[in-house]
């Protein structure tokens, strides 16, 4: 008897939404909500974080300079678009 080690994929993708944001003050707006030290990921284009922001997981990508793809569960994308404008509001 040969044993098999079993497993899954599970595509999740439904489960996110990607905004897509661009500023000069991106990161800035970031550093107000989140425990992540972004000073050198901005300089990393193409690198990819997963974090915390106003307390809301995300994944992160640096998309280009002050370009980044943000990851969000689709039931905390409402939310997080409202602290981020909020937040820009006050730069």
């Amino acid at each position: 008897d040969e044993k098999k080690n079993g497993g899954a994929v599970i595509n999740s993708t439904d489960q996110f939404v990607q905004l897509e944001l661009k500023g000069k003050n991106i990161y800035e707006i970031f550093s107000a909500g989140s425990p992540f030290n972004f000073n050198d990921f901005k300089e990393k284009k193409g690198s990819t974080a997963q974090t915390v922001v106003n307390h809301i997981d995300i994944i992160i990508q640096n998309k280009d300079d002050n370009v980044v793809n943000l990851f969000v569960r689709r039931s905390f994308a409402e939310h997080l678009m409202s602290w981020i404008e909020d937040c820009a509001s006050r730069l």
